[in-house]
């Protein structure tokens, strides 16, 4: 596991050659399934992006965006330590930041991406695990002292740090490797990390982490050394979502664990509710800030292919299908139903309701800390713009704004 970059954009630099070990062609279906870590890069920093996101965000909505991180930036950041936002969780969370960093990366030419990458060789590994590698600014950017000024230079030489601090910390006794492209992958992080750091009118810059994470591929919904690492990211804002990780379509999305290559359902052996507690009051512990994402709507009628005849089951067989599912996933065993945990509206109802159950208990002892995205009531319904029937093309920006305003408003509480 090793940190790589691409070099700052300006007029003079060619961008980045990078061979990407997966591609977003708008195969939706395919991408997705495939959890790739070059799949994830490629929605970061290429050119195109996959039919559930989209990316023409008009100047406005830029402008607006532009002063909430300023008033962000302003509130959490200091010289050599700049505001940190990180966004944790699947490929929605993807969805919220692609429109967010293609803004930024537009507007700002002093920007330096930092990517985690886990390829990983299971005949090169040391006692059982890739070790991270430790690197330093210069190491990623020979040139740097040339492009970035003497404050720019510290900066990112502290993100850098703090880079492999968060990566030394990770759960090594977990080791998991998946093949979704014929490559051997392991992921301690669930999926993988990608950091960039903007200046421009940001004086001490500005570092905008994407977490991609789920949790079938970390083998846990949350572990405390995901806690540290947060912490040695420095995290002053983070924004957190694995809802649809934690829903089967059983047994065409299986509850039942298999092959880890073909999972796409974590089982955290707990009520959504508990889970989603657990998670904020350890986030909150290493964050000024925290913001839970609920998880959008399902529109099962948008399903394709094995996905269709599930649901076909589930609606004409329920009785019989919930005896299946609970023989070979033994959801019961934690008094849990499976129709209540599957990828339809009712199971996305059903997560709602409990998660928002869990936000408020915690938010009794943390309101000016904690606050909610509410992606499940603002595409609830709206089947027309989710083409898979789970991401939802146009609420993006509308989320992406109420997640910025939020962010704002803490920052204005600590003046």
């Amino acid at each position: 596991m090793a940190l790589a970059a691409a070099p700052p954009a300006s007029k003079k630099q060619e961008p980045l050659s990078t061979d990407f070990s997966a591609s977003s062609d708008g195969q939706t279906e395919a991408a997705l399934s495939a959890l790739d870590d070059g799949y994830f890069e490629t929605l970061l920093f290429g050119n195109s992006c996959p039919e559930f996101i989209r990316d023409d965000m008009d100047e406005h909505l830029a402008a607006q965006l532009m002063q909430d991180l300023q008033v962000f930036h302003d509130a959490y950041s200091s010289l050599g330590k700049p505001a940190v936002l990180t966004l944790m969780g699947d490929s929605t969370m993807v969805g919220l930041n692609f429109p967010l960093m293609q803004m930024l990366t537009k507007r700002i030419e002093d920007h330096y991406r930092m990517t985690i990458r886990l390829d990983c060789d299971p005949q090169q590994k040391t006692d059982g695990a890739c070790k991270p590698k430790s690197l330093n600014a210069i190491d990623i950017y020979p040139d740097l002292k040339k492009t970035a000024t003497e404050d720019q230079f510290n900066a990112i030489s502290a993100v850098t740090a703090r880079l492999n601090a968060a990566a030394a910390s990770l759960p090594k006794d977990q080791v998991f490797f998946f093949k979704p492209t014929n490559k051997t992958r392991e992921s301690h992080w669930g999926g993988g990390f990608y950091s960039t750091i903007f200046f421009g009118p940001f004086q001490n810059g500005i570092v905008v982490n994407l977490w991609a994470f789920t949790p079938e591929l970390a083998r846990n919904c949350w572990h405390p050394k995901f806690t540290r690492a947060l912490s040695a990211l420095s995290t002053d804002a983070v924004v957190w979502n694995i809802g649809l990780h934690l829903m089967h379509l059983h047994p065409a999305r299986t509850c039942k664990p298999t092959d880890p290559a073909e999972e796409t359902y974590w089982n955290c052996q707990a009520q959504y509710d508990e889970v989603v507690e657990d998670t904020l009051k350890q986030l909150m512990t290493v964050a000024d800030f925290a913001i839970f994402k609920t998880t959008n709507y399902i529109c099962e009628r948008n399903f394709i292919t094995k996905w269709t005849s599930a649901v076909m089951s589930w609606s004409s067989s329920e009785a019989a299908m919930e005896a299946q599912c609970q023989a070979d996933c033994h959801l019961d065993q934690t008094g849990r139903s499976c129709k209540d945990e599957l990828m339809t509206a009712h199971g996305a109802t059903v997560q709602h309701d409990l998660g928002m159950e869990a936000w408020k208990r915690v938010r009794n002892d943390e309101k000016q800390k904690l606050a909610v995205l509410d992606a499940f009531n603002e595409t609830v319904g709206q089947c027309d713009d989710a083409p898979d029937g789970r991401h939802f093309k146009n609420a993006n920006f509308r989320l992406l704004r109420q997640m910025m305003e939020m962010l704002r408003r803490r920052a204005v509480s600590k003046k």
